[in-house]
This record gives C-alpha cells, sequence and structure tokens, in this order.
C-alpha cells in the first residue's frame, strides 16, 4: 500500500513539473519567434530578425531558407516604398532589423539622387528606431554587379559612391554598417543571368557572413 502511494505522489510531481515548463516557454515570444518553428541553425539563429529590401534580399526564402515571416523583399522596392510599410515591419516585432536597399534607388542625376537616397534612408531608419526601440539596426551595403551589368546599366557604377555615403550614414546615426564586399572578395559569387541578382548558393553565404553580428 505504502509503495502505491509513493508511486502516485512522484507521478503528480512530474506531471506537475511538465505542466510548469510547458506554461514557461509559451510565454514572452515574439510574433517572429512563433510564426514558424525553426527546422535549421540558421533559422533558429535570425528566428527574431527580419530582413527587409527588394528583389535581391528576397531572395532569403529561396529553398526555404528562411521563412516568409522573417522576409519582406519586393521586386522594385525602394527606400520610399519601404517607408510604406513600416506599420507592417512594426508588426513583426523583430530583435534585429537588416536593411538591403538601394538597388533600384540609383538614378541621375548622381548627386541629386543620392541626396534624396540618403534623405529617405535617414527618415527610415528614425522611423523603426520609433517604433522598435529596442530592435538592433543593421545598414547592408548595395551588393555590386557584374561588368556587364555595368555596360548595360551605367548608373550601377554608382553603387561605390552610394555605399560610401550609407557608411557615413551609419556613423552619423549609430547603427551598424555591414560592408558585403569582404563576402564577394572572399567567396565566387555566382550571378543569375541579368548580372544584378544572384544564384541561390549566395544566400547561404550572406547569412554565414551576417552570423558574427548577431552571435
Amino acid at each position: 500500500m505504502i509503495q502505491r502511494w509513493v508511486s502516485i505522489f512522484l507521478s503528480t510531481v512530474i506531471l506537475s513539473t511538465l505542466v510548469a515548463c510547458s506554461a514557461a516557454d509559451d510565454t514572452g515570444q515574439s510574433k517572429l519567434g512563433t510564426t514558424q518553428e525553426p527546422v535549421n541553425g540558421v533559422q533558429e539563429l535570425f528566428g527574431s530578425s527580419l530582413f527587409l529590401g527588394d528583389s535581391i534580399i528576397g531572395g532569403l526564402t529561396n529553398e526555404d531558407l528562411l521563412p516568409g515571416a522573417n522576409v519582406m523583399g519586393g521586386l522594385g522596392a525602394t527606400v520610399q516604398s519601404t517607408l510604406g510599410n513600416v506599420e507592417e515591419i512594426t508588426s513583426r516585432k523583430p530583435s534585429y532589423v537588416f536593411l538591403s536597399l538601394g538597388q533600384n534607388d540609383l538614378g541621375e542625376p548622381r548627386e541629386e539622387a543620392k541626396k534624396t537616397f540618403i534623405q529617405q534612408y535617414t527618415h527610415l531608419v528614425d522611423r523603426i528606431r520609433e517604433l522598435l526601440p529596442t530592435a538592433r539596426v543593421y545598414v547592408l551595403s548595395i551588393p555590386p554587379v557584374d561588368e556587364e551589368a555595368v555596360k548595360q546599366e551605367p548608373r550601377d557604377a554608382s553603387i561605390t559612391d552610394y555605399n560610401q555615403a550609407l557608411d557615413q550614414l551609419a556613423d552619423e546615426m549609430k547603427v551598424d554598417y555591414v560592408d558585403l564586399s569582404t563576402l564577394f572578395a572572399a567567396n565566387k559569387i555566382r550571378y543569375a543571368d541579368n548580372g544584378v541578382h544572384f544564384k541561390p548558393d549566395f544566400y547561404p553565404l550572406l547569412l554565414d557572413y551576417l552570423m558574427e553580428f548577431v552571435m
């Protein structure tokens, strides 16, 4: 009889402990953190991150590398159009925000277009920090294009100039600037047919490169 009561008591204690642990796991999770269960180390590491940008950064969802909840990348997206989505950005409650914009903002005359770009970019960063005061913001440099793309679209030659302006902006606004030139110098990056977008194998390299900034 004593042995039976001991067994019942132990079962009750174990059940209570499991319930308590389950309740603790369900608290304090953001919308991003609960949208999709991570299926690999990359998704787990970037589970509270949001990547904002154009179709280039949108490639992070290729082959289920990252779930759609962590990426807002649209074809032809500009800084101004991203500003129009600031409420959606806020609703996802990211802890880390990676901005990858500029390819569609290149224009002529160069100095005037660059001035407008930096003004709009500054406004975007201000809005994100206003609405997400605890989020850490990263400004990614505009990825380079291949030589043939520059011949087809001469304005792409101004990418280096724009990136210098972004570096200065990040320094003045006290946010992190991520120079992707090191990534491209260390790897043979494969471009898609248009010389602007990238093959799928670029994106794991990009996330590996960004890991050091969030760990």
